[in-house]
């Protein structure tokens, strides 16, 4: 879950801080970047991320054994029918911790 909200221009998507989940309000095709910089992820030996709307997946998995880096996710999705759900997901198979860094995560959706 995100804790702040930079920049939203009121292109229809909404965001539920208590789930984590974007709320997309208007069919079109979208845009979708992620980044995140981890920090470890217990016994785990790689770290996987995917952004997830419907039955479409964007995700990137780490190479093992590396757990602490930045990773990356970028993808185009088509909404045919709103409202259509979208989340950033954690697939590692544990808890992942984040870097020290001032931005940890960023989660961009733009209607194209």
């Amino acid at each position: 879950m995100f804790d702040s909200l930079v920049l939203s221009t009121g292109d229809g998507i909404t965001y539920n801080r208590d789930t984590g989940v974007f709320t997309i309000h208007n069919s079109g095709i979208y845009e979708v970047n992620w980044v995140i910089n981890t920090n470890g992820a217990g016994e785990a030996t790689s770290v996987s991320f995917c952004a997830e709307i419907g039955a479409t997946v964007i995700d990137e998995t780490s190479s093992a054994p590396i757990t602490s880096l930045r990773l990356y996710g970028q993808g185009l999705f088509e909404v045919g029918r709103s409202p259509a759900l979208l989340a950033l997901v954690n697939r590692t198979g544990a808890i992942v911790t984040f870097g020290t860094s001032a931005i940890q995560a960023s989660f961009i959706i733009h209607r194209l």
